[in-house]
């Protein structure tokens, strides 16, 4: 009965599906695992003139701050407006209570590279900060 057994599962049909199977996995994932790296990889920086064709995208650019202006909100949390610029223009960020915890530190004068997405109020775009590196 064990002979019997073990020629079923192992007959040649089923071990060429488990193989098949197999490399459709590791092929499934290799693909998974390449796509995650590459988009790792790819990060796009884009420069303070080309804000407004990212509208409501995450965006990536290193700037150069000029100005922080901390302010009060009605709860009593400290957040932060800033003025940047980089060799194409200058731009607003916007930092958040919960982000300017984080990064409060950051002062005029300090080249950063902001992660974060494009906003506009009224007639003027944006940028809500979610991460910030400093570069030096």
């Amino acid at each position: 009965m064990f002979n019997l057994l073990f020629k079923e599962v192992f007959s040649s049909q089923n071990i060429l599906y488990f193989c098949i199977g197999l490399v459709f996995i590791l092929l499934t994932f290799l693909v998974i695992f390449i796509g995650i790296n590459k988009s790792k990889i790819e990060e796009k920086y884009i420069n303070v003139e080309n804000i407004k064709d990212n509208f409501n995208k995450l965006v990536n650019l290193v700037v150069l701050i000029e100005k922080v202006r901390v302010v009060k909100t009605k709860n009593n949390d400290r957040m932060a407006f800033i003025l940047a610029s980089d060799d194409t223009g200058a731009c607003d960020l916007t930092l958040f209570p919960k982000q300017y915890e984080k990064y409060k530190d950051i002062d005029r004068g300090e080249i950063i590279l902001v992660k974060g997405q494009v906003q506009k109020r009224f007639d003027k775009y944006h940028i809500i900060i979610n991460e910030i590196q400093t570069m030096g």
